[in-house]
């Protein structure tokens, strides 16, 4: 039962609970309640990734072995699990990249909590379900434009926001900011004098004055809160402020990769 038919209905939403029961279910519809997986290397990657006993879901055959999805997939109640879930299965080979790419459209047209995105490497990566039009349009986008130590770094913030330790979110998109900066700017200096560095770059590319100031006002402002918050004051105040701070860093991110500067100026 979709979201339209119950709002047309006047029924009541349901909780995240049923809501991830019901993404299983359309997942096992999909794969199917057992799979057969001809290569005994993809199910031993899976087990290391998932760290359990390769018989804990598998039936091994001479050559391969059948996966058991209603069994994997049975007693989750809690987002964190179910997303801990989806990553093993996401990032090994037992199920293909298009069936792969299915759960991922049912995971985030499903309110679960959870939501799906992909990195410039093709990784995928789960975080907690925010505003919709801010995860796909900030979030995902940033996490396709970043790469090495940025990208890592961002999801390092991602998965701390996801565990509630807020200062390791913050002090993670500090880090991704700072690395982001140099990898854009192509030098090693700090994040305070790349906010220097790229804005003399911004006016040299003709990025209109208004513009050019909005960007780096901005980043002053991250780098003066980051000073007074999760550099040296360790203060994070909670899911708020790291969110705010996840969403600061994405949209950062991706106003200067559309820019796409270059040496004769802005594309």
């Amino acid at each position: 039962m979709n979201s339209d038919f119950r709002r047309r209905w006047g029924l009541s939403e349901p909780s995240i609970e049923d809501n991830i029961t019901t993404a299983i279910y359309r997942i096992r519809a999909l794969i199917g309640d057992s799979l057969y997986v001809q290569d005994h290397s993809k199910l031993n990657k899976f087990a290391f990734i998932a760290a359990v006993p390769l018989e804990k879901y598998i039936e091994l055959t001479y050559e391969g072995g059948n996966f058991n999805f209603k069994k994997y997939f049975s007693g989750i109640v809690s987002t964190v699990v179910m997303a801990e879930k989806l990553e093993c299965i996401l990032v090994s080979s037992v199920i293909s990249d298009n069936q792969k790419d299915m759960i991922v459209t049912i995971i985030n047209n499903e309110n679960v909590g959870i939501r799906i995105g992909k990195d410039k490497r093709g990784k995928y990566v789960t975080y907690p379900q925010g505003e919709p039009m801010l995860d796909e349009k900030v979030v995902e986008r940033t996490l396709l434009s970043l790469d090495g130590e940025s990208a890592n770094k961002y999801e390092e913030a991602l998965k701390a926001y996801a565990s509630a330790k807020w200062n390791e979110s913050s002090n993670a998109t500090r880090l991704t900011l700072e690395e982001y900066l140099r990898q854009y700017l192509n030098n090693t200096k700090g994040l305070q004098a790349n906010i220097n560095t790229i804005g003399g770059i911004l006016k040299k590319a003709g990025i209109a004055d208004h513009f050019r100031s909005s960007i780096i006002n901005q980043l002053r402002t991250l780098d003066s809160h980051y000073n007074s918050g999760s550099k040296h004051g360790s203060n994070t105040q909670g899911a708020a402020e790291a969110e705010y701070l996840i969403y600061s860093v994405g949209v950062i991110v991706n106003t200067l990769e559309q820019l796409k500067i270059s040496d004769e100026g802005a594309l």
